[in-house]
């Protein structure tokens, strides 16, 4: 079992304020990655795709359009790790050395990227057959034209 020392990652938003901080991992010394198997890269959607749709919606009729959007908050912890065997962690504090293990699995990682990217897939392909909408996702944001 390795673990992996933990760090914070202070993101600004567009003004240079402090907006949140995230918790990042060193995942070269880590076995998180090792949840999942990885052998292209997940197609993300992208504001261009957003943009055809409306040009697509225009062209049919439709002009009055309305755009959507959820970012889905904590996504990638509400997965559950399959074995948190993978996702201990080592965080170095005044003491010592403690160390912590997931059951969920960890912000950043390959796993938690490719696991919440087939959950997001799974949703938008329910949006779009069931509601009939032109939903699509980059990562975990949602967002579609109606």
């Amino acid at each position: 079992m390795r673990g992996a020392c933990a760090f914070s990652i202070e993101q600004l938003d567009s003004q240079g304020r402090l907006k949140k901080i995230r918790r990042g991992d060193d995942w070269r010394r880590s076995a998180h990655n090792l949840a999942t198997r990885v052998q292209d890269r997940p197609d993300l959607d992208a504001n261009e795709d957003l943009i055809t749709c409306c040009r697509l919606l225009r062209q049919v009729g439709h002009h009055e359009l309305r755009i959507w959007g959820q970012d889905r908050a904590d996504a990638y912890r509400q997965l559950p790790a399959k074995d948190p065997n993978q996702t201990v962690c080592m965080i170095p504090e005044e003491g010592g050395i403690s160390c912590w293990r997931h059951h969920v699995l960890p912000f950043g990682s390959t796993a938690s990227v490719w696991a919440y990217s087939r959950v997001a897939d799974f949703l938008t392909y329910l949006c779009r057959i069931l509601l009939r909408s032109t939903a699509n996702h980059y990562l975990d944001d949602h967002h579609g034209v109606e």
